[in-house]
């Protein structure tokens, strides 16, 4: 099943989804060894990338659906690179997308916010598996208020794109925080199958870590959706992996 979606962008509440250049940002520098379930999805003619994700076999990739919105169902140009660190490196393993499938309730709701930010790519081969690239295990439960996350991304802005500094794999930790405290920012509480963390002060996420991971003791519980886009403060919302466990179960292959 491939994403047939036609979506207008005519947003007030500017989410940080559509901002495309902006990424985590502020955070400090990681290797890919410590975080080697994470690719990066590129336009592979221009090296720009779109969104992250996350190895959950050797065929398939964990990410936000909407990173694909806009594409046309045409990913001849849109690659996957496993086991590098840096958007520099368009050496390391590139992989083609077979196809992919988005949760089938995927979409914006009446607020115009994401629901149901899901999408398994399936690659046209499998990943060779080794200390740069290799599968996370899923979450064995939800995510709980006040559990510590990591999330890594490239941190890249408008004003930094190009510089060897920002093109290197960053990342932050995040405190997840209760739905009561994300309505604040958000015109609608989250549902059981989100979560939101709050982050450091001095780190920016945006648009171009959408579909990367929220881990916690070494497993995969939630894929990078929105937030306010450049918004310091503004917790950032997350899809609960442990929600759709059935939904990627049934629809990857091992």
């Amino acid at each position: 099943m491939n994403i047939r979606l036609v979506i207008c962008f005519c947003l007030l509440l500017i989410i940080g989804a559509f901002a495309k250049k902006s990424r985590v940002f502020g955070g400090p520098l990681a290797s890919i060894s410590d975080f080697p379930h994470l690719v990066s999805i590129r336009i592979i003619s221009t090296n720009e990338l779109l969104c992250g994700g996350s190895i959950i076999s050797r065929w398939n990739i964990l990410t936000a659906a909407h990173c694909f919105l806009g594409l046309n169902n045409t990913y001849n140009d849109v690659k996957i690179v496993s086991g590098a660190g840096t958007l520099l490196n368009i050496y390391s393993d590139v992989h083609d997308i077979d196809y992919i499938i988005a949760h089938p309730q995927f979409r914006y709701n009446i607020h115009r916010l994401l629901i149901h930010d899901v999408a398994i790519v399936k690659l046209r081969r499998p990943i060779y598996m080794n200390e740069l690239q290799s599968i996370i295990p899923l979450a064995s439960r939800p995510a709980r208020t006040e559990n510590v996350a990591l999330i890594a991304g490239w941190g890249t802005t408008p004003d930094t794109e190009g510089q060897l500094n920002f093109t290197l794999l960053r990342m932050t930790t995040g405190i997840i925080v209760d739905n009561i405290q994300c309505a604040a920012y958000f015109p609608v509480s989250l549902q059981n199958y989100q979560f939101c963390t709050l982050n450091p002060a001095d780190v920016v996420i945006c648009a171009g870590d959408s579909g990367n991971s929220v881990t916690i003791d070494g497993e995969l519980y939630g894929i990078v959706s929105y937030t306010l886009r450049g918004a310091r403060n503004a917790p950032v919302v997350h899809s609960q992996v442990y929600y759709y466990l059935d939904f990627i179960r049934r629809n990857m292959i091992e």
